[in-house]
């Protein structure tokens, strides 16, 4: 079993938010086994960021001024903002922005190793799942600069984590919010709806096609000769049609309603071969 499989996060802890009018500010703080130096470096150096923070960076955070392009690890479409850098007093504070968010470091000497605090605001609905999120990125740079990486957990691998789930949960009690679901959950309804919409389209299509074969009866006849089907057979599929219609819009049982679903998708395919 690798280092990575072994990893489980510990309880949540060291975290707090502050709320100034319509902004939240969540902050965490971490006591790491290492020199505020060796800290430093991996708070600003972009191949040490590519191993453990949720962005890559195209160049150094460590200077005053400098503007860095950062890239969402994981998010569905590559999503690249600017970052200016404006404190970087090595290797004490670090402050820059990252996209909308702005990122406030410190970094203090305790007890051999550094007590790492980090300011960052954020969405109210996600400040459980940020702290769940920057709790494990945390994790992985402490094993990081220990020597035993177990690679970066970010976006949709974190969330895919059961520890993640656990910490989004307990941050979330700890805060005194109510559990955000993510990935979000479909409700009920929202099953209902999207079911009765594609429900309707099928029937739709079904109705035209069974309307065109009955009523239409010179088109009708030729479209079914031309795709290698006997004329006669239009009024029995016609009249097929209609029935599935009748089945998938009456409480039928869903073993009917499947089987009308793979009939007409049987009977398109095979026009479709011929």
């Amino acid at each position: 079993m690798t280092d990575r499989e072994q990893y489980t996060p510990g309880p949540a802890s060291g975290a707090q938010i502050r709320k100034d009018g319509e902004k939240w500010t969540l902050i965490l703080v971490r006591e790491l086994r290492h020199s505020p130096e060796k800290v430093w470096q991996a708070l600003t150096d972009p191949v040490h960021l590519r191993e453990w923070a949720p962005f890559e960076a195209d160049g150094s955070l460590g200077t005053v001024g400098t503007t860095v392009k950062l890239t969402t690890v994981g998010a569905p479409t590559p999503h690249v903002s600017e970052a200016r850098v404006t404190r970087a007093d090595a290797p004490k504070a670090l402050e820059y922005n990252w996209g909308d968010h702005d990122m406030r470091w410190e970094l203090e000497a305790s007890g051999g190793g550094t007590r790492l605090t980090l300011w960052t605001n954020i969405g109210r609905r996600f400040i459980s799942m940020g702290a769940a999120g920057w709790h494990i990125c945390f994790d992985v740079l402490d094993r990081l600069l220990s020597g035993t990486p177990i690679g970066r957990m970010v976006a949709g691998d974190a969330v895919k984590f059961g520890g993640w789930q656990r910490l989004n949960a307990e941050y979330a009690k700890q805060f005194g919010i109510e559990t955000p679901n993510w990935p979000p959950k479909t409700t009920p309804k929202a099953r209902t709806i999207v079911y009765w919409i594609v429900t309707a389209l099928f029937c739709l299509e079904m109705s035209f096609t069974a309307y065109y074969m009955l009523l239409r009866l010179p088109e009708g006849a030729q479209a079914l000769t031309r795709l290698g089907f006997h004329a006669y057979f239009r009024v029995e599929l016609a009249w097929a049609k209609l029935l599935g219609v009748v089945l998938l819009l009456a409480p039928a049982p869903a073993r009917l309603k499947e089987r009308v679903y793979a009939g007409e998708r049987l009977t398109a395919h095979g026009c479709r071969l011929r």
